[in-house]
């Protein structure tokens, strides 16, 4: 580690935030200012002084207006600690030596030898990003690579893969800043999956993953391999609907697909098939409607040939999205923003307007007059929403109880509309569960940020002239871009914010929704506008603007976008589960053989009683009692089942107060397999830990994140900022000066 001293000038008050050198021209010309002001009172004192004592008199008061002028300057001494050259951050290669990777197919080729080739194109890239890549092999346990090789010593490995175990224990031990992996995400130890998922997604590892085929395309198959959608939404709410095709054809062909909610086609799209193997993910956006349940067809093929499978999405309100709002200093947007949350059915809003120690103003059906020391008093609510608390409010055992909540799966959404509310939570326990890094968050070099907010507050109260709004700038790749509504559609929703705070970079894993890119930093980075974080099994949010109030105000009187905006980001900060905690199932295979065994899982709850009952009732109306197996994880149940026709099956599951149904599509019975290396690859489970953990899914010609990322100098490990103003001797020096000159006047008869 190097430790470096600098030295810079911190102005405050009214000259925050604004360049330097203005900054220093301003205290000059106060400066100016003054010496005529001193000269011309001595001049026309009440006694008449010779030129000799005007001057000492005058320069004794100069001497301590300049002691005061340098405090409000604010010299400050810089200490920040470098990661040393020879300290390079390092990455980890983890490579998959399991049975799946090192079988070869009947030309000779494993999915470890395709993988290689594809770490070969990026392996010169990560050297010069991350310097050091150490390389480990894993399959039933994880070990050093000797003299990093790729290949394995046996072929082929064993069968037994704990992909998900070595993570967490590279993650444990190394501390990388990068893990790179070379697998096919087949992992065979479902004890402990859940656990070692929970501690990969609190990482903020990026973890990118390298997947490699080896399957021969011998005959023709079109299929679905994933049809995801959430099995419980809000009414008049936008959701994702994403699924995958698989496709092995002999010659080039367009595929066409349609996607119908109920008996309304929603998407029609012509895809472009080359022959051999094919595997396209898409995904479209789609409105709920009103309470009932809602069948989402897709259609996959023409006349020729061609499948259809279904999902259903349960529309309605099973239980309200729980918001406790908690509001600090005040603030025109409380009012306009409580009374969005209030008129919305689907949101059960709590209130807590707390201006001061001694002022609490209270609305909603919970007992909360403060925010609470201990996680389990914030059980009751999905969200916790907070806008500017004072950081005298926010105390250590409020920030830790607000962690363990988000942890423990509660929402946590935070507004930030300047720079001083972000300063006052840097290096916080609160921060490091944000998306975003709030040490960046400091106006660019020019003072932009600081002096344009001030100027639109003058504008807005000065002439009473309208003031300008700023629309978000949506990043339609997000996972969560379906908030703002389809890009596609007239009625997507645009907020626009009147200040915000500058905040630049997002953390590993974070989700980037909008940004501002009017506003940048020393590197080019835009402002980020709103970003979500998964941490533990809950979410956070910040939005870094105001609340929004001045849309909803600048909006005709009709309009609703206000109200579905606030709708659907916080139903999606909940966790949106979808209904995470309540009925539904896990996973669900879309199209199974017939005659094989399947396991179906089951999300029941801890709390789930006896009356659980699972129905498969096939294609010729027949119903056949399916039962739960004894398993330890008493919040999932499992199903082992075995469909004897082809068809389309529906599985029902059902409780005295809740029930849910999905379909399955059973198929022919499934060809032999030789061996696992025919297995497919688990892309879903790959691109979820990629997607969570900030990282890429690695493949020929892409270019991850990592490689666009500017080299912005050496790694700062620590910094400490010590004033140099507030110190004795310079208060010492400056009533020295002011009592010498009071004695003076005194000894002339000036007073």
């Amino acid at each position: 580690m190097d430790t470096v001293e600098t030295f810079t000038w911190e102005f405050g008050g009214p000259l925050a935030g604004i360049p330097v050198l203005l900054a220093f021209s301003l205290l000059c010309l106060a400066f100016i200012g003054s010496l005529i002001v001193v000269w011309w009172s001595y001049r026309n004192a009440l006694r008449q002084l010779s030129l000799q004592r005007r001057w000492t008199l005058s320069t004794l008061r100069l001497l301590t207006l300049a002691t005061l002028f340098f405090c409000l300057a604010n010299p400050t001494r810089v200490d920040r600690t470098y990661l040393a050259e020879n300290e390079s951050p390092k990455a980890i290669l983890l490579i998959d030596h399991s049975a799946s990777m090192t079988i070869a197919d009947n030309r000779g080729r494993t999915r470890l030898d395709d993988a290689v080739r594809t770490w070969r194109t990026f392996a010169n890239q990560a050297i010069d990003r991350f310097g050091e890549i150490i390389t480990y092999h894993f399959d039933s346990d994880l070990r050093n690579a000797p003299r990093s090789e790729l290949y394995p010593e046996q072929i082929p490995g064993p069968d037994d893969t704990q992909l998900l175990k070595a993570l967490q224990s590279i993650m444990d031990t190394e501390k990388p800043e990068a893990i790179f992996v070379i697998t096919d995400g087949l992992d065979t130890n479902d004890s402990q999956q859940d656990e070692a998922l929970n501690s990969i997604f609190q990482s903020t590892v990026p973890i990118s993953f390298i997947t490699g085929e080896n399957r021969i395309a011998e005959e023709k198959m079109l299929t679905l391999r994933e049809f995801d959608s959430p099995e419980e939404v809000l009414r008049d709410t936008a959701f994702p609907v994403r699924w995958v095709i698989e496709a092995r054809l002999q010659r080039n062909r367009s595929l066409p697909i349609t996607l119908q909610v109920d008996d309304q086609t929603v998407m029609t799209a012509e895809l472009s098939l080359a022959s051999g193997y094919n595997l396209l993910p898409l995904s479209a956006t789609v409105t709920s409607g009103q309470p009932g349940e809602r069948v989402l067809t897709l259609t996959v093929g023409d006349d020729r040939e061609s499948k259809t499978f279904r999902r259903i999405v349960s529309v309605g309100s099973q239980r309200s999205t729980r918001v406790l709002y908690y509001q600090g200093t005040p603030d025109w947007g409380f009012r306009f923003t409580k009374d969005i949350f209030a008129r919305e059915p689907s949101i059960e809003l709590t209130s807590v307007f707390k201006p001061t120690d001694e002022m609490t103003v209270i609305s909603g059906q919970d007992e909360v007059d403060e925010l609470p020391e201990q996680s389990q008093a914030l059980a009751g609510f999905d969200v916790v929403l907070l806008s500017q608390v004072p950081s005298r409010q926010l105390t250590p055992a409020r920030q830790k109880a607000l962690q363990e909540y988000v942890r423990q799966g509660g929402g946590l959404l935070l507004l930030l509309s300047d720079a001083d509310q972000a300063e006052a939570l840097r290096r916080s326990t609160l921060e490091s569960i944000l998306p975003v890094f709030l040490e960046d968050a400091e106006p660019p070099p020019n003072g932009g940020d600081t002096l344009r907010n001030q100027m639109r507050q003058l504008r807005q109260t000065g002439g009473g002239k309208a003031i300008q709004l700023h629309p978000f700038s949506i990043v339609e790749s997000s996972r969560y871009a379906y908030i703002f509504g389809n890009e596609d559609r007239e009625e997507q929703v645009i907020p626009c914010f009147f200040t915000a705070a500058p905040i630049f970079r997002a953390k590993a894993g974070a989700d980037i929704l909008a940004q501002d890119p009017s506003e940048k930093d020393s590197a080019g980075r835009s402002g980020i506008l709103l970003a979500i974080q998964r941490f533990g099994t809950g979410h956070t949010a910040v939005l870094a603007t105001d609340s929004l109030w001045r849309w909803k105000l600048a909006e005709p009187s009709d309009s609703k976008a206000p109200e579905q905006f606030w709708q659907q980001l916080l139903h999606t900060v909940a966790g949106a589960g979808m209904g995470s905690d309540a009925l539904h199932f896990v996973r669900l295979p879309v199209e199974v053989p017939v005659g094989e065994p399947i396991n179906l899982k089951l999300n029941a709850g801890p709390d789930m009683d006896d009356s659980l009952e699972v129905v498969a009732t096939s294609p010729e109306q027949e119903d056949f009692i399916l039962t739960p197996l004894e398993k330890d994880n008493p919040d999932v149940r499992e199903i082992s089942w075995t469909p004897k026709t082809p068809g389309e099956w529906t599985i029902s599951a059902s409780t005295a107060d809740t029930k849910t149904r999905q379909f399955i599509t059973v198929g022919p019975p499934a060809v032999p397999k030789p061996d696992r290396a025919h297995e497919n690859v688990d892309y879903h489970l790959l691109r979820s830990l990629a997607s969570a953990t900030g990282g890429d899914m690695l493949e020929i010609g892409s270019k991850p994140g990592w490689m666009n990322r500017t080299d912005d100098g050496p790694t700062i490990l620590d910094e400490r900022r010590i004033p140099l103003w507030s110190i004795w001797p310079l208060f010492l020096l400056a009533t020295a000066f002011y009592l010498f000159e009071l004695s003076l006047r005194r000894y002339w008869k000036l007073l």
